[in-house]
């Protein structure tokens, strides 16, 4: 896929452009309530966000994800809380899915988190086991989440030239 026209950004708390984009997004694809995105966002509550992505292209914001220290699976699955920190909230425009932007947003996360020290990340999906699995990421167990056998992966962020 052609990279041009790519740019990504990380959400700050006065982006509220932004972030009422992607509370919308959440809202629409997982019945996340909106003044819950918008706070999480525009509070970025040490301990729970580490960063937020969206990634535009040409201008226009196609997909967004980021890193966080709590995530809905811990609710149901306490044990979980000793790992972190979590891939969490990847999204793509549902117009604009299957062109390669969810896969260069999780490359740009990973890339931060490693930039940033982070030796290794989790997350939990019950779509997208596959695109996981082809970059690296490692099943640790499959577990019973809102009604859905979801797997739940690590990802070792080797450090460049190790």
């Amino acid at each position: 896929m052609d990279h041009n026209g790519i740019i990504f950004h990380k959400i700050e708390p006065a982006d509220s452009s932004s972030i009422g984009l992607v509370a919308k997004w959440y809202y629409d694809e997982w019945a996340i309530p909106i003044e819950t995105t918008r706070q999480r966002l525009a509070d970025q509550i040490q301990g729970e966000v580490v960063f937020q992505l969206v990634l535009a292209k040409d201008n226009v914001p196609v997909a967004t994800g980021g890193l966080y220290h709590r995530v809905g699976l811990h609710e149901a699955h306490p044990r979980f809380k000793e790992f972190g920190p979590w891939v969490a909230l990847l999204y793509t425009d549902k117009k604009l899915r299957h062109h390669g932007y969810g896969g260069m947003l999780l490359e740009k996360i990973q890339d931060q988190s490693r930039n940033m020290g982070i030796k290794r990340i989790y997350l939990y999906t019950y779509t997208a086991e596959g695109l996981y699995l082809k970059r690296d990421w490692q099943p640790l167990e499959k577990v019973r989440y809102k009604g859905h056998e979801t797997t739940v992966m690590e990802k070792n962020l080797k450090q460049e030239g190790s």
